[in-house]
C-alpha cells in the first residue's frame, strides 16, 4: 500500500545563503543566475537557486553537480567575499512533504492555496512561498516531482514541534522516510 503523507529529510543537502547588492551578479557570473522576481526560484546547473525577497538567495543542491558547484561558491564566499554579497548562515532543517493527503493536511496547517504552485511542476522555475505552518515560519517550494510535494525550509529550534503537530494533524497517516529526524520528542 502506498503511503498517503510521507516525509524525508532532506538537511543533509549541501546548501549556501547569501544576500547583498552585489549577490545577484555574483552568482550570475558563476553560472547560477536567480530567477527574475521577488520569491521565485529556478534550477541552474544542478542548483535550485531560490530569491528570498529581493536581494537575499538560498542555493540548494538539486543533484550531484550542484554541490560542487555550491561548496565551489562557499569557499569562494569564506575566503575572499566579494564587494556587496554578504554570507548568510543556513541551517535549517529541509522536509519534504508529499503524498496524495497532502493537500488535506495543508489545508488545517496553513492559509496558503498551493495549487498554482503544483501546476508549475515539471518546470525548472516557480515561486517560492513564505509562510506559516502549524505556527511555524516556513519557507516552502513545490516540488517538480509527479504528485503533490513540497520542501520546506525550517528553523531547526522549531523542528520537534513542528514533527509533533505534523503528526498530530495527520493522525498517523504519515510516513517518516528518514532516520535523521528524532523518532519522538524530547
Amino acid at each position: 500500500m502506498t503511503p498517503r503523507l510521507t516525509i524525508e529529510d532532506r538537511s543533509s543537502r549541501v546548501r549556501l545563503g547569501c544576500k547583498g547588492p552585489g549577490a545577484e551578479a555574483w552568482l550570475a557570473s558563476a553560472g547560477v543566475a536567480p530567477a527574475i522576481g521577488a520569491n521565485r526560484w529556478n534550477t541552474v546547473a544542478g542548483v535550485q537557486v531560490l530569491r528570498l525577497g529581493l536581494g537575499e538567495f538560498l542555493l540548494a543542491a538539486a543533484d550531484p553537480s550542484g554541490k560542487v558547484t555550491i561548496e565551489r561558491l562557499a569557499a569562494a564566499i569564506a575566503t575572499q567575499c566579494p564587494d556587496g554579497v554578504y554570507p548568510v548562515p543556513r541551517e535549517d532543517v529541509v522536509m519534504t512533504l508529499g503524498g496524495p493527503a497532502l493537500p488535506a493536511l495543508l489545508r488545517q496547517v496553513c492559509n496558503v492555496d498551493f495549487a498554482p504552485a503544483w501546476r508549475e511542476r515539471g518546470l525548472t522555475q516557480g515561486a517560492v512561498i513564505l509562510t506559516s505552518m502549524a505556527g511555524v515560519t516556513v519557507t516552502a517550494l513545490a516540488e517538480p516531482s509527479p504528485g503533490p510535494a513540497l520542501t520546506l525550509w525550517i528553523d531547526p529550534s522549531f523542528a520537534d514541534y513542528f514533527r509533533h503537530m505534523l503528526d498530530e494533524v495527520a493522525a498517523g497517516e504519515l510516513t517518516w522516510n528518514n532516520a535523521n529526524l528524532p523518532e519522538e520528542l524530547p
